[in-house]
């Protein structure tokens, strides 16, 4: 299946999974946006890979967990986020999030079509999250892994050299 980016009236970017950019195009009129552009994403890999870093994502992940546990609504939260955001990067992939949820996709599914390569574990932590409806835990367990995977690849790199 091919990833296509499509950009609406309002300039927001959303990205969908179909066989072809007919069926992408449908998909998006069924949910009743307007759309202006449709661009097919390479499938060699994520477009965020070299430009979202991992010790920025695992801090935006301990801010959505403090927003969360403060009684913030996720939509609120992610908005926040993506107002008072100073990378170019977690801006853009903050604003595919927004769309996507906006679009009706739910939250796992949106962050694992958001062009950022997250692990099946991440995105199984987070649909756990969704069903059992404690999001703030999960973010704030999702960023204290990532924090370790650094902390143990600064580590490797250590020894190695």
């Amino acid at each position: 299946m091919k990833r296509y980016e499509l950009l609406t009236k309002d300039k927001k970017s959303l990205i969908i999974k179909a066989e072809s950019k007919f069926i992408a195009q449908k998909i998006a009129q069924q949910r009743g946006l307007k759309i202006t552009q449709i661009n097919e994403l390479e499938n060699q890999g994520f477009s965020f890979n070299k430009r979202l870093k991992s010790a920025n994502l695992a801090l935006l992940f301990k801010e959505l967990s403090l927003l969360l546990e403060s009684g913030i609504s996720l939509q609120q939260a992610l908005n926040e986020l993506y107002e008072n955001s100073e990378n170019k990067a977690v801006s853009r992939f903050l604003s595919r999030l927004i769309s996507a949820l906006k679009s009706g996709q739910n939250l796992s599914l949106a962050f694992e079509n958001s062009g950022f390569a997250f692990e099946k574990s991440e995105l199984a932590l987070i649909k756990m999250g969704e069903n059992t409806g404690d999001l703030g835990f999960v973010f704030s367990r999702l960023s204290t892994l990532r924090e370790k995977r650094l902390e143990n690849s600064k580590k490797l790199k250590k020894a190695l050299s």
